[in-house]
């Protein structure tokens, strides 16, 4: 009996088109259960998906501009503004004007935004350990070929943008 990883393989390495196309399928399906499973875990911390990212990369000491902070979460500056009206009313993030530049402005984590940073990041510990744990050995395999993966998306989608 063929191991279905080797067949996989195989299919991947075929003429374009010819695959059974189970690679895209495949990491879509795995975006959208990471993405409902971290929506069950950062419930009870009252974090919404995109939020705990948002908080992981702020903090209390150094303020980003918002086009920064886009820029590294590869999304659209009004996107993360939309994003920090929900913060900022929990009293999680602080904007202030840029002396510098008047056009920019600035955002750091407040006092209690790097508490609710700590429990996101407590999550998403917990969460990765699971997962290394029931993967086993293959977990370092993963974690490489995604981010080779990882690169190989980040410049085509540069190119587009």
């Amino acid at each position: 009996m063929p191991n279905p990883s080797s067949q996989l393989r195989e299919e991947l390495r075929a003429e374009p088109g010819t695959s059974t196309q189970r690679l895209v399928p495949g990491l879509v399906s795995i975006a959208k259960s990471v993405r409902q499973l971290m929506a069950l875990k950062l419930a009870p911390i009252d974090v919404l998906v995109g939020q705990d990212q948002l908080l992981g990369v702020l903090d209390a000491e150094h303020a980003k501009s918002v086009l920064d902070i886009a820029t590294e979460l590869s999304v659209r500056p009004s996107t993360v503004s939309k994003m920090l009206d929900q913060v900022g009313k929990k009293g999680w993030t602080l904007r202030q004007g840029d002396q510098d530049d008047r056009r920019k402005t600035l955002v750091r984590l407040t006092p209690d935004g790097v508490k609710v940073q700590e429990s996101v990041r407590a999550v998403w510990k917990r969460l990765e350990d699971d997962l290394v744990e029931a993967l086993g050995d293959q977990s370092v395999d993963i974690v490489d070929n995604l981010g080779s993966l990882d690169s190989i998306l980040t410049k085509r989608l540069s190119r587009l943008r």
